[in-house]
């Protein structure tokens, strides 16, 4: 039952806000809890960062969105000391408001680490004397489990459908998507159009039942005639997936008249395939202007390119700051690169050197996936770039080498291409042309012109393997087919040197 507050004080600083917030929680007041909490995670507030990615993580007074959770908690962690870091890598060996995800514990480890966590990989598979994870949050979703269970096994629908998110994010209970799958389908069967959107979700990603696209579709569409506007979309998705055009296009155009932003995005892309670049435009706008961070990228993208508009880059810098803000990842090394060139917005490399920054320390969220990886990755390159330049940070071959290093790490090419020219030249790290050589090798495997072009040099000097021209004259050949300029001279150079014994055996 809600119970109203009386509390009458204004809240005066964020540290009096965070104490009414919980007292709003406590008293089941939960309309109020989440713009007050938005505001003060939106400058930063270390609390306000976890209390609301909670919020998501548990559907409280918000809808249920584990991406915003995971994303408000990396935020949390990224601006914390190394216990903070830490206390992430336990929530995700546990599943605690996150995916569950091994390969993510380690990550958040090895920077915990690095931020000086005493003893963190032992504290982390002990589990134990981790003191980041506030315990009276944790403490306050148990309470709320048990409340909502009771609630849901008395035969409230909205209570059994929040049980199965509190099991699907690990909030106040041990993560457990079949159980979650089960309390779903229990509030599904008697008609809860939310319970049967997130059914279906369960059995079109294979997330505590086995993956089946017609009961997914046959869930979405009971949700979706009920006016269920995301499940709308994603019947949609799922019509297009199977080739069904009409019918994904009927049920995009129906999520989207009911304000689902990701099936305007998708009317958009249509609309652009159809070299109809104004109606792109109109549908990007309409999800850009309800705050849609993947339709602000785009709409930056048409007005950097004049597709359906007039080419204006402020315009263009102005929605990337939007998405950018949103921790859209391109976004952010988009409007790092707008900063360095003077694209629309004042030239500054320290801006530019920020933005990088924020979308370098983005490689760690488990829902980004692998291409928003890959700009994060890149954005690592450009921040050591700076650092081994000294454009907007003061010039620090061991910083640069550290970044590549962060990107190498990940498999990026570039990363390790760059790494290999610290290694070879001893800038930031100690010489060693032989690590130089194999960082440029596996690079050059990879497709990377410059590292193909590192490489050969390598071997027409003999940098950390024995001097080979004909493999020299190879690999110059692979990078100058892919336009790399100097490749194409040191070719021709090769080309024209006399011929020793050596050479032709």
């Amino acid at each position: 039952m809600t119970q109203k507050v009386e509390d009458a004080r204004v809240p005066q600083t964020d540290e009096d806000s965070l104490e009414l917030a919980i007292q709003y929680l406590e008293a089941g007041n939960e309309e109020q809890v989440v713009p007050m909490l938005r505001r003060m995670a939106d400058r930063g507030t270390a609390d306000a960062l976890e209390l609301l990615a909670q919020c998501y993580a548990s559907g409280t007074g918000a809808a249920w969105d584990l991406r915003e959770a995971e994303r408000l908690l990396a935020k949390w962690a990224r601006q914390g000391d190394g216990e903070a870091k830490l206390s992430l890598a336990l929530r995700y060996k546990k599943g605690i408001d996150v995916p569950k995800s091994l390969h993510y514990a380690d990550k958040w480890l090895k920077r915990a680490q690095r931020a000086g966590a005493p003893d963190a990989l032992n504290r982390l598979v002990a589990e134990k004397d981790i003191g980041k994870i506030n315990t009276g949050l944790l403490t306050r979703a148990a309470r709320t489990f048990s409340r909502t269970l009771a609630q849901a096994k008395l035969g409230d629908l909205a209570a059994q459908n929040r049980v199965g998110i509190l099991l699907s994010s690990g909030h106040g209970v041990e993560q457990d998507f079949i159980l979650a799958a089960a309390w779903f389908r229990m509030a599904a069967e008697k008609g809860f159009m939310d319970a049967q959107f997130h059914l279906g979700c369960c059995y079109e990603c294979g997330r505590g039942t086995n993956r089946d696209a017609a009961r997914a579709m046959e869930w979405y569409r009971r949700a979706a005639e009920q006016g269920h506007a995301e499940a709308m979309g994603r019947l949609g998705y799922c019509c297009q997936v199977s080739l069904d055009n009409t019918q994904a296009e009927y049920w995009y155009r129906k999520a989207a008249e009911a304000g689902n932003t990701s099936s305007m995005r998708w009317l958009a892309a249509r609309s652009s395939d159809a070299q109809d670049d104004a109606q792109a435009v109109f549908w990007y706008r309409r999800a850009a202007e309800l705050g849609d961070r993947h339709a602000q990228f785009r709409l930056a993208d048409c007005y950097d390119e004049g597709q359906g508009v007039e080419p204006d880059a402020a315009q263009a810098a102005f929605w990337l700051q939007k998405a950018a803000r949103q921790d859209h990842v391109p976004a952010q090394r988009w409007l790092g690169l707008f900063y360095q060139d003077g694209h629309g917005v004042e030239q500054s490399d320290e801006q530019a050197v920020f933005w990088f920054r924020t979308a370098a320390e983005q490689d760690e969220i488990l829902y980004q996936g692998w291409n928003w990886c890959l700009y994060a990755n890149d954005s690592q390159c450009c921040l050591g770039d700076c650092y081994a330049q000294g454009r907007g940070v003061p010039q620090d071959d061991a910083q640069a080498a550290y970044w590549y290093q962060r990107a190498a790490d990940e498999g990026y090419s570039r990363g390790k291409n760059s790494l290999g020219l610290c290694y070879r030249d001893g800038k930031g790290v100690p010489q060693d042309y032989e690590r130089a050589f194999s960082l440029f090798e596996r690079a050059a495997a990879e497709k990377d012109t410059d590292a193909q072009y590192n490489l050969a040099v390598c071997y027409q000097y003999g940098y950390g393997t024995p001097q080979d021209l004909s493999l020299a004259a190879k690999w110059y050949q692979w990078a100058a087919a892919h336009g790399h300029q100097e490749a194409r001279a040191q070719l021709t150079q090769l080309e024209q040197a006399p011929k020793t014994e050596t050479d032709s055996n």
